[in-house]
């Protein structure tokens, strides 16, 4: 599982790469971006990927989110505690608050290695669909109104993929 929190171009050789990974039985989650906008990158464009936006505390889309149909799922993403090291200063590392659709990338893919690890004969395919069909909708909710279909299958839900490994969804 590979877990990407930067903008892409088809450039220096990342198609090649993607290709190689995940024809190797690999699953990559993309975050999506925090720029508002519905235009993906060109990782986040490509079907093969797992793409996420970013929602708050109470399941809204975060307002600078990117958000489209090219969306897969939603993850939170704000106020995740996270390692920070300062490339200025190599000696300076420490755990802080942080924002954004890369916070959101790595909750979706640690839950996707959950699955896998309670179920490792399943194919990068199968983990994906457990992970998406795990999700809880959130379409619905008023704040996010304007995003029906772009939020992709919904919330994360880690309790619902775990209970997947078990045989009760598909």
């Amino acid at each position: 599982i590979a877990s990407c929190s930067w903008g892409s171009e088809n450039t220096g050789g990342i198609e090649a790469a993607i290709d190689y990974f995940l024809a190797s039985g690999g699953l990559i989650f993309k975050a999506a971006g925090n720029s508002n906008s519905e235009i993906p990158d060109y990782v986040a464009a490509r079907d093969d990927i797992i793409t996420q936006a970013e929602i708050l505390e109470d399941d809204c889309r975060a307002y600078f989110s990117n958000y489209g149909d090219w969306i897969d799922i939603a993850a939170p993403g704000v106020n995740i505690w996270s390692l920070y090291h300062d490339k200025f200063d190599p000696e300076t590392d420490y755990a802080t608050n942080m924002d954004g659709t890369s916070m959101a990338a790595p909750l979706a893919a640690s839950v996707a290695a959950l699955i896998w690890s309670q179920n490792p004969g399943l194919s990068a395919e199968q983990v994906k669909q457990r992970l998406l069909n795990s999700a809880d909708p959130i379409d619905q909710l008023s704040c996010n109104s304007s995003y029906i279909n772009k939020l992709g299958a919904g919330r994360v839900n880690a309790f619902n993929a775990f209970d997947t490994c078990k045989g009760n969804f598909d």
